[in-house]
């Protein structure tokens, strides 16, 4: 499947899915065939799934937000803390996506720099006006609705906001982990933003 190279693979799956991104890790070190790939996922169900077609969906979506992470990084995906794992994840969303890229940028980070406590709500819809986007202007209203849920489920399992009713910013500490992984792949955009600074 070709994705979109502004959105990525947004709409795949609704959050970080530190567990399942766990043993995504996993597969992805072990470096499987596809035949095993298939097996791991469809018989035995390592995703947990109560569908096959849930199962397949969002183990693709994870293998390709973790195509580009380096394998010593993949290890902490696998087995780091809780903290660790979800920025990591979140990292791995923004360097997939230059849409939650810009929106992070454009809805989180920006507005803490003019000391604003909490996302206003209409913020979505307020970064869909100033966006030029020949693809996302041709999606359905409830495809734009699922990928602003998506994003902010997202930012708050990360951390970054309180939950997704207050929308309230929350300071966040990077791990070295994430600056390691930032400095491989030459991303120090992703780093500056989520240290905090547009």
């Amino acid at each position: 499947m070709r994705l979109d190279p502004y959105l990525g693979d947004v709409t795949g799956i609704s959050s970080l899915m530190v567990d399942e991104s766990r043993t995504i890790a996993g597969l992805l070190l072990k470096g499987i065939s596809d035949k095993q790939w298939t097996e791991a996922i469809e018989e035995h169900n390592v995703m947990q799934k109560s569908s096959i077609q849930t199962a397949r969906r969002q183990a693709r979506c994870i293998a390709y937000r973790l195509r580009d992470i380096p394998l010593s990084c993949l290890t902490i995906i696998e087995n780091g803390t809780s903290k660790e794992v979800k920025q990591m994840l979140l990292f791995a969303l923004l360097n997939h996506s230059t849409l939650a890229l810009d929106f992070f940028k454009y809805a989180v980070i920006e507005p803490q720099m003019v000391f604003k406590s909490e996302m206003p709500k209409r913020m979505w819809e307020n970064f869909l006006n100033q966006l030029y986007n020949e693809n996302i202007s041709q999606l359905a209203d409830s495809t734009l609705t699922k990928i602003r849920k998506n994003l902010i489920s997202s930012f708050v399992e990360a951390g970054y906001l309180e939950n997704t009713k207050t929308l309230k910013y929350l300071n966040v500490f990077v791990e070295p982990i994430v600056y390691q992984v930032g400095d491989e792949l030459g991303r120090a955009d992703i780093l500056k933003l989520m240290s905090g600074k547009a």
